[in-house]
């Protein structure tokens, strides 16, 4: 059976899953594993390559979505070549013509297919890596748009795309639409309450996260410093967890507050009481689109808005740098 013994380079930057998927699909290419072979076992393979499980899961997992490994339920991983047969579409096709013209022009030049290969690998690393793109991955609605405009800030003097992708999205995509979506980032910037999420919709992109911690925006910190000491704050929110952080913020900046009083926002009772009783209303960010019109205009209110803080921040530019010194 391939790869019975270690393989597999420890001191190598490249992740263990990734040598492991380029050892397989060799291996599959090369003919070595034929159309319908059984793959050995996840933990099986795992004890050969003296690797995690979770390593392997990632390696099959990758194979499958490039359509090389089909997963049987109950039976395992079978090498499956049956994608290739299908009748190639018209970007494919083209694709192939200008191959072979390159091909065709090297052979009449006495370049050697193997530097034919280089070269386009070395064209394909400028055009990805000319320009880093990090995405703030979150709920739509959850500062998403704040979120991105103090990263780009933040990353002004480097060549670095900050985009925002919205769990939604990237939920409503096809398995192949989203992993070309996600194969386009290189560093996911992600709410550490947001992680189990995002953990199911990266699958295996979750390697390139980058846990953020939030600060709460200025804005939102002086608007709570300037109401008086006494207010009874009402905090609306989207769920008990986002409430439970809204409540931590709050007596981190009015630590002398009355116990606040907390609606989530599909309870239309309890959001009525705190509209009707609390001084001064604060609405966590999913919840405040759906509320903005029924808001009482006579009391003070301010969206709850948390952007990423100064240490996740420079954790993000020195990852960015170490990027960059790979790719040099």
């Amino acid at each position: 059976m391939m790869l019975s013994q270690p393989t597999l380079d420890r001191n190598s930057e490249i992740p263990l899953f990734r040598q492991l998927r380029a050892a397989i699909e060799m291996a599959i290419i090369n003919g070595d594993l034929p159309d319908g072979t059984a793959m050995p076992s996840v933990r099986r393979l795992a004890s050969l390559q003296q690797v995690s499980p979770v390593t392997v899961v990632q390696a099959y997992k990758s194979l499958q979505t490039q359509g090389l490994l089909r997963s049987v339920p109950k039976r395992g991983y079978f090498v499956s070549l049956d994608s290739r047969s299908q009748p190639p579409s018209d970007g494919l096709l083209r694709i192939h013509h200008l191959v072979d013209q390159a091909l065709d022009a090297a052979a009449e030049t006495g370049i050697d297919i193997a530097e034919v290969a280089r070269i386009v690998m070395e064209r394909a690393r400028l055009r990805n890596h000319g320009q880093r793109t990090v995405a703030v991955f979150g709920y739509k609605e959850a500062s998403l748009d704040e979120r991105v405009g103090a990263t780009q800030a933040y990353l002004g003097d480097m060549n670095v795309n900050v985009v925002g992708i919205a769990f939604e999205e990237v939920a409503s995509l096809d398995a192949s639409e989203r992993d070309l979506r996600l194969r386009q980032v290189d560093v996911f910037l992600v709410s550490v309450g947001e992680m189990e999420k995002a953990a199911g919709l990266l699958d295996e992109h979750i390697e390139r996260v980058l846990p953020m911690t939030r600060v709460l925006r200025g804005d939102v910190v002086r608007f709570m410093e300037s109401q008086p000491a006494d207010a009874r704050f009402g905090l609306i929110a989207q769920s008990p967890e986002y409430a439970e952080r809204m409540i931590a913020g709050l007596r981190r900046t009015k630590p002398l507050a009355p116990t606040p009083l907390v609606a989530i926002v599909t309870d239309t009772a309890q959001v009525q009481r705190v509209m009707n009783e609390a001084e001064v209303i604060l609405i966590g960010s999913i919840a405040s689109s759906a509320l903005q019109q029924a808001l009482p205009h006579h009391k003070p209110a301010i969206n709850f808005v948390s952007l990423p803080d100064e240490a996740t921040l420079t954790r993000l530019r020195e990852q960015l740098i170490r990027l960059g010194r790979h790719d040099a």
